[in-house]
């Protein structure tokens, strides 16, 4: 494989980044006993937090929890042989629940990229909302904007990108619109801009028509993950072991894809 097909690869496997994290937790289990599951859960229960006020990660619909995080927690928990529990949090209560061991995990739309709270470990990350670069076959990466003219949401995380790189080459012409779909639509429908900045969330709801004209690779990496408290080293190992199983099956994919849509970084043009 030549360099920039590998490059775009390892940019399309992007959850490939916390390859070392996990290699930590291997040599931490190995440094300390780590308990079977039986021993870890022994009332047979993975306790989730989750947040039902930011779909499509959590909601609540008749008096039911539902959305990406709900069913990642079963599938986690049915992977190791538990029942899944789900207890309500917010933003700042999810990493309490976790600290308190009210919940065992919380996934509750959390962004690693957050500073992490004390006392709190963040999981494997299950998705990525990282900044992708949206255009023709002509621009590869954030180093082929020169003298482009590139789309972005004002005031948005693609707009402090673009302006990065227009502080590393030449004639970068930002231009600015009211929404992620605006400028996105710039490209894949007004042919107005070269290429397009905007967030991966919004980037998959428009995978079909990135497809029929553009290609996507990611410029930045954002993860979602769990909170584990940072004293059950236990229970980070057992979660971590399930989301990397979940992430190799694509179950995974196939979550994000029937919530939100599909990569549009890991589909050809």
């Amino acid at each position: 494989m030549s360099p920039p097909g590998l490059i775009r690869t390892l940019r399309r496997r992007s959850w490939l980044l916390l390859l070392p994290v996990f290699t930590i937790a291997l040599w931490w289990a190995q440094q300390e006993r780590i308990g079977s599951v039986d021993e870890v859960f022994p009332d047979g229960t993975l306790t989730i937090g989750i947040d039902p006020s930011y779909a499509p990660f959590g909601s609540i619909m008749d008096d039911t929890f539902i959305g990406i995080d709900v069913e990642l927690g079963k599938a986690v928990a049915a992977l190791l042989g538990l029942e899944a529990r789900f207890v309500m949090v917010n933003f700042d209560s999810a990493f309490d629940a976790v600290r308190t061991h009210v919940a065992d995990v919380s996934f509750a739309a959390i962004r690693a990229a957050d500073v992490t709270p004390a006392d709190v470990s963040y999981t494997w990350g299950y998705l990525n909302d990282g900044l992708l670069l949206i255009s023709d076959d002509e621009i590869d990466s954030g180093w082929d904007l020169a003298g482009k003219h590139v789309a972005v949401e004002l005031g948005a995380r693609g707009h402090a990108e673009a302006r990065r790189w227009s502080r590393r080459v030449r004639d970068l012409t930002i231009v600015t619109f009211e929404s992620a779909e605006l400028a996105l639509r710039s490209v894949t429908e007004f042919v107005v801009a070269d290429a397009a900045i905007v967030d991966a969330m919004t980037a998959r709801q428009y995978a079909d028509q990135i497809a029929a004209c553009c290609h996507a690779d990611y410029l930045t990496a954002e993860f979602y993950a769990g909170a584990v408290s940072a004293d059950r080293h236990d229970v980070l190992y057992h979660v971590n072991n399930a989301l990397l199983v979940l992430l190799n099956d694509s179950t995974i994919d196939r979550l994000l894809t029937e919530f939100i849509g599909p990569d549009p970084a890991a589909r050809a043009p």
